[in-house]
């Protein structure tokens, strides 16, 4: 087998494979061997057909199997005997097949490219811990009392922001009835955007029975391309109103927490608990800057299918916790497409930041012992009440034990590049880290 490899760029690249015409004719004829025992034709015994009888009648399906046959036995060994690390399937092009000379194709393969990491070791750093406050408790505690909220049925008082309304409308675009814009008895509370904003708002005011048209024009640039640029008529009755109504902040709220005497004892356990889990996230922050550096340092281009996996992942998070958290999915103000499109750019850097660190993992000969596999594991088992080698056994069957080991690799790797370099820890408030956030976004 001949094989020639022509490099498109650092994560493509192009085999022209040729098989041996002896290989090509020794396959013919196992696939019309194989086809001669099962088929039945009239004149003939079973397993005595003629080779030219099933030539005349199963050419094109024959041609089709041993193309196939000697693709797939000549890609994985060309792979294999140059070692190639490819990524997917293979684009296949420029196909010649015939009886009695060699076979001929052409594969496109996308491969994990080759990384070459310097200057890694030796850097600094500032951790930058945010300082926890009474007033951070004091916020804090304002969302688990919101988050404690009830609802009771109101007849007779206007919706205010935060309470629990229940809807119909029709919707008329350019005084089109929109059939698509149509709800009955959709559920809205009232601030959290679950419609239209601009429509939410307007419901604040309406009572129980109350039937309204609302109008809006919306802006050229609006992210909704069905209604941007559009007026939009919203016919809306108001079918029921739940009013929300808060708990008082007293010991009580404490006890009906968990195990607290007094609102006092609460609170610093709230503190102690948000000084913790700060320490947490700036840990995380000071990896994601270690991460940012590096492949600062170490420009690589990255596989297109590599980026696009990644992108499947986030988007697949995202409709999940849109689920988790009562959205419509189908809802015509959440665009979809929009949203996966918005994480091309995140995923890049995700499959950069894994291909760097693994490379440096490989540099300091980082390993995941099998040992340290098992309690992990065992810690994901017992936090969500699965028996050790019962979860074990599933997480082999689906391969996320192997995502697991590598994502624990990676970790253990930045462990020894936090100690061989220069950290200063800096205590910040939170408007500084905000500022960082929204500077890294730009």
């Amino acid at each position: 087998m001949k094989v020639e490899i022509k490099e498109i760029n650092s994560c493509m690249k192009e085999l022209k494979i040729e098989v041996p015409k002896d290989a090509v004719s020794e396959e013919y004829e196992n696939v019309y061997q194989e086809l001669g025992k099962k088929v039945k034709i009239k004149g003939f015994r079973k397993g005595k057909v003629p080779r030219n009888v099933l030539e005349r009648n199963y050419k094109d399906t024959v041609e089709s199997d041993v193309m196939q046959n000697l693709i797939s036995d000549s890609y994985f060994k060309a792979l294999q005997e140059n070692e190639i690390r490819a990524l997917g399937k293979p684009k296949v092009d420029n196909i010649e097949l015939k009886i009695d000379s060699p076979f001929s194709y052409t594969a496109i393969v996308e491969i994990v490219p080759e990384i070459k990491v310097s200057d890694y070791k030796g850097l600094e750093f500032t951790k930058k811990v945010v300082k926890i406050s009474d007033k951070d408790v004091d916020e804090e505690l304002k969302y688990l009392r919101e988050r404690m909220a009830k609802y009771e049925v109101d007849e007779n008082s206007p919706a205010e922001e935060h309470d629990y309304i229940i809807i119909s409308f029709e919707s008329f675009i350019d005084n089109t009835p929109d059939e698509e814009g149509k709800r009955e008895n959709l559920p809205v509370t009232i601030g959290r955007k679950m419609i239209y904003p601009e429509l939410e708002n307007k419901l604040i005011g309406m009572k129980k029975g109350e039937n309204k048209e609302i109008e809006i024009t919306f802006p050229e640039d609006y992210t909704d391309k069905k209604v941007a640029g559009k007026d939009v008529k919203f016919n809306v009755t108001v079918n029921e109103v739940k009013k929300r109504i808060l708990p008082d902040l007293n010991d009580d709220i404490a006890k009906e927490i968990g195990e607290y005497k007094t609102l006092e004892e609460l609170k610093n356990t709230m503190k102690e608990e948000m000084i913790k889990m700060e320490g947490q996230q700036a840990d995380t922050r000071l990896r994601r800057n270690i991460v940012d550096k590096l492949i600062e340092m170490n420009e690589i281009e990255v596989p297109k299918i590599l980026v696009e996996e990644e992108m499947r992942l986030m988007f697949y998070d995202t409709q999940q916790r849109l689920k988790a958290q009562g959205y419509d999915l189908d809802d015509a103000a959440i665009e979809l497409d929009k949203i996966k499109e918005g994480f091309k750019e995140p995923a890049n850097r995700e499959v950069k930041s894994y291909l760097i660190v693994d490379k440096i993992s490989e540099l300091e000969k980082v390993e995941v012992a099998e040992k340290e596999m098992d309690e992990k594991i065992q810690d994901i088992a017992k936090s969500i009440n699965q028996d050790f080698h019962a979860f074990k056994q599933k997480m082999i069957e689906n391969g996320s034990i192997e995502k697991l080991r590598n994502q624990m690799g990676r970790d253990k790797t930045l462990d020894i590049l936090i100690n061989d370099y220069t950290i200063i820890e800096k205590t910040v408030e939170k408007e500084e880290i905000l500022k960082d956030m929204e500077r890294a976004d730009q």
